[in-house]
């Protein structure tokens, strides 16, 4: 009896029914865990169907499978800093879970900005498969270029276009601008014009000097404080006091009393 869970004999079967009533399937789409594909081309490799499938992957399942693989991966486990194999688990899975997000991010971006046209969407994407590792790495030179959502790359953007205008553009860019003379794009407008503003007052002497001023002012607080905090009086010149222990150890501290002072 066949399990319900046993994907690779159903298909061969649903598709060799397929092929007895003259219907070959050319594409399949599948999860990337799933046998149905390699089903298929059995039958093909086997000369039961004359048309070689071709197999796409289902992109719903993207981010789950792809974090799975990374997570499994032995040889990442070992690299992955850690003190203890617990650390290096926790590290990875982490990892895993950013890494798997980055891309669906990245995929899915890449389609709203083509439109679903997926010839582009694949040479797009075969750049920022480089981008991402050298991202990790701190280097965002080709995220500037290759990628979507880096959000390096978002903040470079901002600050050489301004907040304001860096949001038009990248709404422009995704296929939903503003439109002209619209709320949305009078208030970008006026965030763009006090940012601008205040990066000009930056550049003043006399807001430089207030910087410096503020700047003396809380040394001059931390100074006292740390006095304050340390200051003990007597603290070099602590008296010794002697104890009666002390006293009796030293004899030749004591006293010494003439006959003249009591009756001999």
């Amino acid at each position: 009896m066949k399990s319900i869970g046993d994907e690779y004999t159903w298909a061969k079967e649903a598709l060799q029914d397929l092929a007895s009533d003259g219907i070959e399937a050319k594409h399949l789409t599948t999860d990337p865990d799933s046998s149905a594909y390699r089903a298929a081309d059995d039958l093909y490799l086997e000369n039961t169907t004359s048309t070689e499938p071709e197999h796409f992957l289902d992109t719903r399942h993207f981010l789950n499978n792809h974090r799975k693989n990374i997570k499994n991966d032995k040889e990442l486990g070992e690299i992955m800093p850690g003190r203890t194999k617990k650390d290096r688990e926790k590290l990875l899975n982490n990892f895993a879970l950013d890494l798997a997000e980055r891309c669906q991010s990245e995929f899915t971006q890449a389609m709203e900005i083509y439109g679903g046209d997926f010839v582009k969407v694949k040479n797009k994407i075969s750049f920022t498969v480089d981008a991402i590792p050298a991202c990790y790495t701190g280097n965002h030179e080709l995220c500037r270029r290759h990628s979507f959502v880096c959000r390096v790359h978002s903040a470079i953007h901002s600050v050489n276009l301004g907040p304001g205008e860096s949001l038009l553009v990248i709404c422009k860019q995704l296929g939903a601008e503003i439109s002209p003379g619209s709320a949305a794009e009078k208030e970008l407008k006026a965030i763009q014009k006090t940012d601008r503003m205040q990066k000009a007052y930056k550049k003043t002497m006399k807001y430089k000097k207030e910087r410096s001023d503020t700047r003396k002012h809380l040394y001059k607080i931390y100074e006292k404080h740390q006095e304050e905090k340390c200051y003990e009086k007597n603290k070099l010149m602590r008296p010794v006091k002697h104890t009666k222990t002390q006293v009796e150890d030293h004899p030749y501290a004591k006293k010494t009393t003439s006959c003249s002072d009591k009756k001999c």
